[in-house]
């Protein structure tokens, strides 16, 4: 079907601009912004929509012991604006978004002295567990953002 639709036909109204798609036409609009009253512009590559990044002004530090078995080191957090987490443990960290990490179940692996950020901002807010190779001395240092 054709796109866009002429605003009362009979009398050679205006069209507007609309998407065809299985035979519903849906209207098209164009972005602008600015405050109340502005009109800041069209959105476009050269006047791109403002975007304000999350903060965090609160830092929360942890330390989870190394271990041969899975531990949480981060429980779930909604308010997680980022994370990050050094391994001082002379063990290798396998680290696992989730449930359960292994050395054959994990998201990364953090070197003994090896330093992982969670990407962000907020990319993942679920529980975060690892499991070193070895039982060995040292913990991970965790540093969460909220």
């Amino acid at each position: 079907m054709a796109d866009n639709t002429v605003i009362n036909p009979g009398t050679s109204g205006d069209s507007i601009a609309t998407d065809d798609i299985s035979g519903i036409k849906f209207q098209r609009v164009k972005l602008i912004h600015g405050a109340d009253g502005v009109n800041d512009g069209d959105v476009s590559t050269a006047n791109r929509f403002p975007v304000k990044g999350s903060t965090s002004a609160t830092a929360t530090l942890t330390n989870v012991n190394d271990t041969a078995s899975s531990t949480t080191v981060l429980a779930s957090n909604a308010n997680r604006l980022g994370a990050t987490f050094f391994n001082d443990s002379t063990s290798l960290l396998y680290l696992k978004f989730g449930a359960t990490a292994s050395t054959t179940s994990f998201t990364t692996q953090i070197q003994p002295g090896g330093y992982f950020e969670l990407p962000g901002p907020a990319i993942y807010t679920g529980v975060i567990d690892g499991i070193w190779s070895a039982d060995a001395s040292g913990a991970v240092r965790i540093t969460e953002l909220t």
